[in-house]
């Protein structure tokens, strides 16, 4: 096609049917998986160089997490009590919260960004949009896609998937392992080491059972283990500055203290009293059956997913003490969600077509304890001086439908 001067054809499912992006009355940037392998795209954070109107970046406090904007609508919070503005589908599977949402560009078939609310096919927590990512599925043929990288900053890299057919035309494997380490970029002001950083392994298994040509089903697993560490805050409190700057710099924790040591190092020093590290653990199951007839699909969509993850931060980035962080906040959070969708796609040959199903919903989020020490990098409980806890159920159950009129066929049909 690009040879005769046509133009290529680009599918999407923006509305959960495969149709070609210039026949679709929605705001819709897409990237393929060649076209993101092109690019050099690493994770999802740098798609958004190549999507008007959209940022994303990660949220800092939190491990993973995807802050993401839309059109100026944005979310980032490490919160999931609230309720994200711009949501995330991996794989047909709505996101309670982006707790995880950092999802590597390796495997990856296809990201979509939808602009404006996106409600009627992908719920109500979708006022700026949606970010709808979905990942390859087994080829049944015997292959294999490597890659590794090697960097500054002890970076290394290594990727893999796997396909092979274990009963011909009927049941195919794919398996992917992600490896991503690294240093940080900024060293330890008192010893010259180089702090920790990125410590993430990612391990899927995607089985394919395609019994007949009517009906197919698609069973995916992953695991995600992220121990990264990320760079401690500088401490920026100034002698005159606001009551809480006053009283820092009152027990020694001024910015003047450090300033030409974060000059002189270009701010790569850290006079953090403990790494700030937040470990995320997340399994997640999903299953999309669709069986398929002359005019009409239907299609299941199960996910459930479960994660923990915690924060360790010294919040002044400074230190009274070597190993003494002065402002020590510990959170430790776990999560769960369940999703059910039933659907009707079809494609009928005239003027009229249409998306309708049921959906159900139930996430769970629980904080089961912040503790905030001071003075206390070892978590003495002479120096705790506040905890809390907190939690959230969610049930929605949902009915929808999109319908579609296509007046000029109509026309051309009457001649």
């Amino acid at each position: 096609e690009a040879s005769s001067g046509g133009i290529e054809v680009i599918t999407v499912t923006a509305r959960k049917r495969v149709e070609d992006v210039q026949d679709v009355p929605v705001a819709v940037s897409a990237l393929s998986g060649e076209a993101l392998e092109n690019r050099f795209v690493p994770d999802v954070r740098s798609v958004a160089k190549y999507v008007p109107n959209v940022q994303l970046g990660q949220v800092q406090y939190s491990g993973a997490t995807l802050s993401a904007s839309i059109r100026g609508i944005s979310f980032a919070d490490i919160e999931r009590s609230f309720e994200p503005a711009v949501a995330t589908s991996i794989d047909g599977i709505f996101l309670a919260s982006n707790t995880g949402a950092l999802v590597d560009m390796f495997d990856v078939e296809s990201i979509e960004v939808l602009r404006g609310p996106q409600g009627t096919l992908f719920g109500r927590n979708t006022v700026g949009g949606i970010i709808n990512i979905k990942r390859t599925r087994p080829t049944g043929e015997l292959g294999a896609k490597l890659s590794a990288t090697v960097g500054s900053y002890g970076r290394h890299d290594f990727k893999a998937v796997l396909n092979a057919p274990l009963v011909q035309d009927v049941l195919a494997l794919k398996v992917g392992a992600f490896s991503i380490n690294s240093n940080r970029f900024t060293y330890d002001a008192r010893t010259g080491d180089a702090e920790p950083g990125l410590d993430r392994l990612d391990v899927t298994v995607a089985l394919l059972y395609t019994p007949s040509p009517d009906f197919e089903a698609l069973f995916s697993y992953e695991h995600l283990r992220d121990r990264s560490h990320y760079p401690n805050p500088v401490n920026m409190s100034l002698a005159n500055g606001s009551a809480l700057d006053e009283l820092a710099c009152t027990v020694g924790l001024c910015f003047a203290n450090h300033k030409a040591e974060y000059e002189a190092s270009g701010y790569r020093a850290s006079f953090g009293g403990i790494p700030f590290s937040a470990p995320l653990t997340g399994d997640n199951f999903t299953l999309n059956m669709k069986y398929s007839a002359d005019n009409f699909d239907i299609v299941s969509v199960t996910g459930y997913m479960k994660n923990r993850d915690s924060l360790d931060i010294d919040n002044m980035g400074d230190a009274i003490a070597p190993g003494t962080p002065f402002f020590h906040p510990v959170r430790h959070l776990h999560g769960d969600q369940f999703s059910q969708e039933l659907r009707v796609d079809t494609s009928f040959d005239g003027m009229f077509n249409m998306v309708a199903g049921v959906y159900y919903f139930q996430s769970t989020y629980s904080l089961d304890v912040q503790n905030v020490f001071i003075a206390d990098a070892n978590q003495d409980p002479a120096n705790l001086v506040d905890t809390f806890n907190a939690g959230q159920t969610v049930k929605s159950y949902a009915a929808f439908a999109q319908a579609t009129l296509d007046f000029l066929w109509f026309v051309v049909a009457q001649g």
